[in-house]
């Protein structure tokens, strides 16, 4: 639905500037476009407007509607993040949050895992499910490492004596 808004807004604006057919549309016209959203809007919402306005043009050229794609040329503008708008959970809500969960079935034992991992590693669910045994190692002085992707990261796991994947290798090995 946000492309459909997107390209709706783009045509609104062109209707506004009388440009007549969509064959008349050039790259001027979708520069001025992204120009003027970016009075108006934050930089990933202009970007998505004018990848939405890409995506039409390649699907019309595609089909033959139009010759070339106007939007293909002009360059939306550069939207550098350098921290994420996430906050880190303290030590005491980790602890918390991990003390929550029922480690008496093997469910609860991987979700701890997972969660645990998660948190001290600073990784997404996705890397953390792709990541093998020797991806996880313990490192000295009570801090954890983990690697996701091409990504190592570490972080301060003192609050857990004994990482809970530890205790899920140790649960699910037959004694």
């Amino acid at each position: 639905m946000a492309y459909h808004h997107a390209c709706v807004r783009f045509f609104a604006w062109c209707d506004h500037q009388k440009i007549g057919e969509i064959a008349d549309i050039e790259p001027l016209h979708v520069a001025a476009y992204v120009e003027a959203m970016g009075k108006d809007f934050e930089k990933p919402t202009v970007k998505q407007h004018l990848a939405a306005i890409r995506m039409l043009f390649d699907w019309l050229v595609t089909g033959q509607v139009v010759a070339t794609n106007p939007a293909h040329s002009v360059r939306g503008p550069k939207n550098v993040v350098k921290t994420g708008k996430t906050t880190v959970l303290t030590g005491e809500q980790a602890r918390e949050l991990l003390d929550s969960i029922d480690i008496s079935t093997v469910v609860g034992l991987r979700d701890r895992a997972l969660i645990s991992v998660m948190t001290f590693a600073f990784a997404r669910i996705g890397a953390v499910v792709a990541m093998r045994v020797e991806d996880y190692y313990p490192c000295p002085m009570g801090r954890s490492s983990g690697r996701c992707g091409s990504k190592t990261r570490n972080s301060s796991a003192g609050l857990i004596a004994k990482p809970p994947s530890s205790v899920l290798c140790a649960r699910s090995l037959p004694a």
